[in-house]
């Protein structure tokens, strides 16, 4: 069989475009199950927040919460400095 230029240069790049996609497909895979995993915490951190529990932030922030919104808390940083922060940014409960 003689192959001429253009018939193998199509081959060798349906090849590289199929790694491609396995890898992606791979890598989606992979990233999916971490995301599940964080949502999921993220959802029981969020479900488990009440007025004077302490929190760490995502920024690092330590403060107590003193009133809870839909969506907002309202934190004492302590010396009586009120912030709102959102209940996603929540990363720990102490």
């Amino acid at each position: 069989m003689n192959y001429n230029f253009i018939q193998i240069f199509a081959i060798g790049a349906l090849a590289a475009l199929s790694l491609f996609v396995l890898f992606a497909l791979l890598y989606g895979v992979k990233n999916m199950s971490l995301m599940k995993h964080t949502t999921i915490e993220q959802r029981y951190i969020e479900e488990s927040l009440k007025v004077n529990a302490r929190v760490v932030f995502a920024s690092g922030l330590i403060g107590t919460i003193v009133d809870i919104h839909e969506n907002d808390l309202i934190i004492d940083l302590g010396n009586s400095q009120l912030v709102t922060a959102r209940k996603y940014s929540v990363t720990e409960i102490i």
